[in-house]
C-alpha cells in the first residue's frame, strides 16, 4: 500500500483527541523514532507497558503499526513530528 494511500485512511478515521495523556504521550516518543524500550526508559515504565500503551493507541486510531503512526498524529502535531519535536518529557526525539 503506498503512503498517499495509507495517509488518506488514517485521516479518516484518526482521532488523536481519544488518546489518553499516557497513550498520546507513548504515541509522540514512538512517533518520534524512540523504540519501545526507550520510551519505557524515559517514562519509567516496563517494555511491556509501553507494548500495551501502543495496542490500544492502534485501535483507538484505527491503524495497523508504527509506520502509520506519525500520519495519525500530524493533525495534533502538525505538518509531521519534527526531527527534534519536544513532547511533555522534555525529552528530544530519538533517531533510529
Amino acid at each position: 500500500m503506498s503512503t498517499a494511500i495509507s495517509r488518506r485512511r488514517v485521516h479518516r478515521r484518526a482521532n488523536p483527541a481519544e488518546l489518553n495523556a499516557h497513550e498520546a504521550r507513548v504515541a509522540r516518543l514512538v512517533a518520534s523514532g524512540a523504540s519501545n524500550r526507550c520510551v519505557g526508559e524515559i517514562l519509567g515504565v516496563s517494555t511491556r507497558a509501553v507494548e500495551h500503551h501502543l495496542t490500544r493507541v492502534y485501535r483507538k486510531l484505527w491503524i495497523s503499526g508504527r509506520d502509520q503512526l506519525r500520519f495519525a498524529l500530524e493533525d495534533e502535531m502538525g505538518s509531521g513530528v519534527p526531527d527534534n519535536a519536544d513532547d511533555s518529557t522534555g525529552v528530544e526525539s530519538f533517531r533510529p
